[in-house]
């Protein structure tokens, strides 16, 4: 619900980012584990690579913005790649 009224206020320019820095790997390996179910139910395998090489626990990318909108915009991205 609360996604949703977001959306609207964005829509409706009423919308106040609170920004912060996130990490961006952190998220994709979160949504990553999360899909885990579906990738094996259409047999695919996500890797995460970073300046072209496979990211390992030292890689960080970081970027500004609202973690939850983040995760929420990858995910579904994510999600509907594999349906697809």
């Amino acid at each position: 619900i609360n996604n949703t009224l977001d959306i609207f206020k964005m829509e409706k320019g009423m919308y106040y980012l609170d920004d912060h820095d996130i990490e961006l790997i952190e998220t994709f390996r979160a949504i990553i584990f999360e899909t885990k179910s579906l990738q094996k139910v259409k047999n695919l395998h996500i890797n995460l690579n970073l300046d072209g090489k496979a990211v390992d626990d030292d890689s960080k990318f970081h970027a500004k913005g609202e973690e939850m909108l983040f995760y929420s915009l990858f995910g579904n991205l994510i999600k509907n790649a594999l349906e697809a």
